[in-house]
């Protein structure tokens, strides 16, 4: 009987067992709907791809935040996915968000606290986390850190003080020198060589300029240089031990000082009198980081300087840098900062932020050049090509970009304040911009702010009994080119004097056909304009169309007389910037 009752079961668990067996296998095979999600362990795509550590450089804004499997950094690959998935899962991390964030180093991040214990707190508990410190602020008890995984920070200040502030630190860098670009006009820029200071209308006898103002370069070193006065010169370096070396931005630095206070027979600066303190926040690579920028932003600052000239930049937002210059400002230091040359509709850190004189580039046209970045912050341009400056080795040779732009401005500040002792440096910046030449589109642009630099008119600025009305380049209106059928031009007049014009006669002549308009009482610094509406269809089959314009003063002589009379020849095939006959 009991022999019975086992039979039984074992033929009842068989029956299960079957029925079990069978259920799985048609639950395999009938079609289900897909959830789209894969286990990395199972056949399928994993979650997050494997990522490489990024390079040291990422200069250009990537298109904005995603899955790193999908879209890797500017000008980086990621490592190629596998043939086949793991069979294990894999040991890789979630992509830290601020390694998709442009111009981050990864790993690293900044954090600053509200006071100096909890600072320390926080060091406490990173050295039993781990966590690398770099470096520490007394500026808002900042500390750099770096950490291989951002969870374990993320661990660490569920235990610490709350931070202030946090965010990554960014890379900074001299801005690349210019290369051709799409947007590179096919005529050329004109250099300037030599003849810069000549063009912005400083005197040959001017050595004394700038004399008892200091400005701070921080760069990637000034080195000793026959153009510049030694004696003149301090120096202070950032890195580890690194001082100014001959690799590609090794230089950099010290051409940035030369133009600002070269004093040599070869070389001259706009301020030969001014002191140089060199601040060392750039390797020889030209490669350097917020936290150490903002960090010599307040050693100078607090050194006395008057003027930061700021020849490099970051794409990020930096909460310390921004503190630093703020730093700047309330203490009543210029600051001094490049555009970037990068093309494109935005400008680097600090030059963004406000209150920081934003410099873009321009030629011996006063043609603002491709590679300078646009953007409503820029405040003013200045000779940014083929400028001579000192190189390495002793030698003199041409530097371009935005980088050489900024130290004209600062020197142009530091003649001013040395002229002006009185004067502070919103004060010399206001004049600065007060007497700047329009280009472009008149009145203030994306591309030279209010104008280009003209030491010349501030020299006159408080002499009476200066008549000067001067023709700028005829500006294409962007909206009218881009329209199938008609093209838009301003032709427009300055009056770039020290006195009132009671009228002014502006004429112009388009393709034989005249027009003018007479303008009363017109002030120091405004402008006045015509705007045209032209048929293209009506334009000869060279595709180019002759302006000529001219400004005449009733009842006043002008001092300058050159400058009242143009030719312009304008493409239309390329809507390219109009070139000059004469």
């Amino acid at each position: 009987m009991k022999n019975q009752k086992q039979k039984t079961m074992k033929s009842r668990l068989t029956i299960l067992i079957i029925i079990l067996a069978f259920g799985t296998v048609l639950f395999l095979l009938l079609p289900h709907q897909d959830t789209g999600r894969h286990m990395p362990w199972l056949p399928g795509k994993p979650l997050v791809s494997p990522v490489r550590e990024l390079p040291v450089k990422n200069k250009v804004a990537d298109a904005g935040p995603a899955l790193a499997h999908i879209i890797p950094l500017a000008g980086h690959e990621l490592d190629p996915e596998p043939d086949k998935p793991p069979l294990e899962p894999p040991e890789v991390s979630p992509p830290e968000p601020d390694i998709l964030e442009a111009g981050a180093i990864p790993g690293e991040y900044v954090l600053s606290f509200n006071s100096k214990k909890d600072l320390l707190t926080f060091l406490t508990l990173a050295s039993l986390h781990g966590i690398e410190i770099l470096d520490i602020s007394d500026f808002g008890h900042t500390v750099r850190l770096r950490v291989k995984n951002r969870v374990l920070l993320d661990d660490l200040l569920k235990e610490s003080p709350t931070p202030a502030d946090l965010g990554p630190n960014y890379f900074v860098y001299a801005p690349d020198p210019p290369e051709q670009h799409p947007l590179a006009p096919q005529t050329g820029y004109m250099g300037f060589g030599n003849r810069a200071l000549e063009w912005l209308g400083v005197p040959s006898d001017h050595a004394t300029w700038g004399t008892g103002v200091t400005v701070a370069v921080l760069d990637s070193g000034v080195a000793s240089h026959p153009a510049l006065a030694e004696q003149n010169i301090s120096r202070k370096s950032l890195l580890n031990g690194e001082t100014t070396g001959l690799a590609k931005y090794g230089g950099h630095g010290t051409s940035v000082a030369s133009i600002i206070a070269g004093n040599s027979p070869d070389l001259s600066g706009v301020a030969p009198g001014a002191n140089i303190l060199s601040i060392q926040v750039l390797s020889s690579e030209g490669v350097g980081d917020t936290f150490t920028l903002a960090e010599g932003i307040m050693a100078a600052v607090d050194q006395g300087v008057q003027i930061l000239n700021l020849s490099l930049g970051t794409v990020g937002d930096s909460f310390m840098l921004h503190d630093a210059v703020n730093y700047a400002l309330e203490h009543g230091v210029a600051v001094v900062a490049a555009a970037g040359n990068d093309a494109l509709e935005s400008l680097l850190y600090p030059a963004r932020y406000k209150g920081v004189l934003a410099v873009a580039g321009v030629d011996a046209r006063s043609e603002h050049l491709y590679f300078s970045n646009r953007g409503p912050e820029i405040d003013i341009a200045a000779p940014g090509v083929a400028v001579n400056a000192a190189l390495p080795g002793d030698d003199i040779g041409s530097f371009s970009g935005t980088s050489v732009a900024v130290p004209f401005v600062s020197g142009a500040i530091a003649w001013l304040m040395a002229d002006n002792p009185d004067m502070t440096a919103t004060e010399a910046a206001e004049v600065l911009l007060a007497y700047t030449n329009d280009v472009g589109k008149p009145g203030q642009d994306d591309k030279t702010g209010y104008g280009v630099l003209d030491i010349g008119r501030m020299l006159e600025r408080d002499r009476g009994g200066i008549y000067d009305v001067a023709l700028a380049s005829p500006y294409i209106n962007p909206s009218e080119a881009e329209n199938e059928t008609t093209f838009g031009v301003v032709v427009f007049a300055q009056n770039r004097g020290t006195e009132l014009l009671d009228s002014v006669e502006l004429e112009v002549s388009i393709e034989g056909t005249n027009y003018w308009q007479t303008f009363y009482n017109v002030a120091v610094g405004e402008i006045i304009s015509q705007e045209f509406v032209l048929d293209k269809d009506n334009i000869h089959m060279s595709g180019q169309i002759t302006i000529s314009s001219s400004a005449i003063l009733d009842g006043a002589k002008d001092v300058r007389p050159n400058n009242n009379q143009s030719n312009w020849v304008i493409s239309l095939k390329d809507q390219s910037a109009p070139n000059p006959e004469n």
